[in-house]
Formats: structure tokens, C-alpha cells, sequence
């Protein structure tokens, strides 16, 4: 078992009607390849993917990352990747999400990310979850507004912060006389 693999199986498992958010294993690297991203770079090599894997683990090791693959129900096949990064400083997680291109445009992001944001304010107890995107990438700016993210500044590289918050009353406070 690799190290990635031992880590992204504490993933919580995640499923939906037609997903299932799952941890990424040794037999996904070829699968998984084409969506591994790490700061901005895309893997080119299975070599590349799983340096990638193993820095994403340990961010996930320390507590900064949930990573999962998104996989089809009926195939187990990944297609997908998705995840909180960058931390939890606040109570605040930053989503980011891709799909082969082949599985765009037929609901599959919208259901797998619906579903890690429920997990991330029920599950997480966060307040507000952050996504940023270019600007001009069309489909996901529609996404995140189809899921009730409302636009934000637009980063110094171009990227535009979108945000969602959790819909929890603040909790009552007694009056103190």
C-alpha cells in the first residue's frame, strides 16, 4: 500500500445518487493522472501524480486537506478529483474541484460538490466555504453560483473568490444584566 493511499483512506467516503467521494488508491494513479493538480500545475507523468498524491497526503496527514476521488457508482472508475485545501483557519474551507472532460456537463460536478459542501457544514461544523476560478472559465462560475456561492474579489492572478455560508443561526446568547 502507498503512502497516499493509506492516508486518503481515512477520507470519510462520501456517496450520492450516481458518486461516490472516495479515498484514492494505488489501482486509480492511470485513472487519476489526468486530473492531479498541485498548485496550479497538472501532472504530466503517473511519476508526476504520485509526487503530487504524496504531497496532498501529507497536507491531509496534518489536518490542511481532504482530498477524494470522485469515482462513477456503477463502475468505481475515478473521474474526478475534489477536496477542501489550504487549511481550516477559521472555520473556513477552500474548495477546488476538477473533472475529465468527457463527464462535463451532465450534473456529475454540481452532484459531487452539493455533497462536499454539505459534509464540510454539517460534517466540518464550517462557516463559510471559499472556491476560486478564473474569471472567464464559464462552467465553473456557473456552477458555484447554481450552488448559491456569491462572487467575491478577484484576486492580484486573476482569480475570483466565490463564498457560500453556512445557514446556522448565530447561537443565542443569554442577555447579561
Amino acid at each position: 500500500m502507498s503512502e497516499f493511499e493509506s492516508v486518503f483512506r481515512d477520507a470519510p467516503q462520501i456517496d450520492t445518487e450516481r458518486l461516490i467521494l472516495r479515498g484514492i488508491e494505488e489501482a486509480d494513479l492511470a485513472e487519476v493522472l489526468p486530473v492531479t493538480v498541485y498548485d496550479g500545475l497538472q501532472a504530466q507523468s503517473e511519476k508526476e501524480a504520485r509526487m503530487m498524491l504524496e504531497r496532498i497526503a501529507e497536507d491531509q496527514r496534518f489536518g490542511h486537506t481532504i482530498h477524494w476521488g470522485i469515482a462513477l457508482k456503477a463502475t468505481n472508475r475515478i473521474i474526478g478529483t475534489c477536496g477542501f485545501y489550504r487549511g481550516f483557519w477559521r472555520q473556513v474551507g477552500e474548495i477546488g474541484y476538477i473533472l475529465k472532460p468527457e463527464f462535463r456537463r451532465q450534473g456529475l460536478m454540481f452532484e459531487a460538490i452539493d455533497a462536499m459542501i454539505r459534509y464540510g457544514f454539517d460534517g466540518l461544523q464550517l462557516n463559510r466555504i471559499d472556491a476560486f476560478t478564473r474569471h472567464d472559465n464559464i462552467a465553473s462560475v456557473g456552477l458555484l453560483k447554481k450552488l448559491g456561492f456569491n462572487k467575491g474579489y478577484i484576486s492580484r492572478n486573476g482569480f475570483q473568490q466565490f463564498s457560500k455560508s453556512s445557514q446556522k443561526p448565530p447561537p443565542d446568547r443569554e442577555r447579561q444584566e
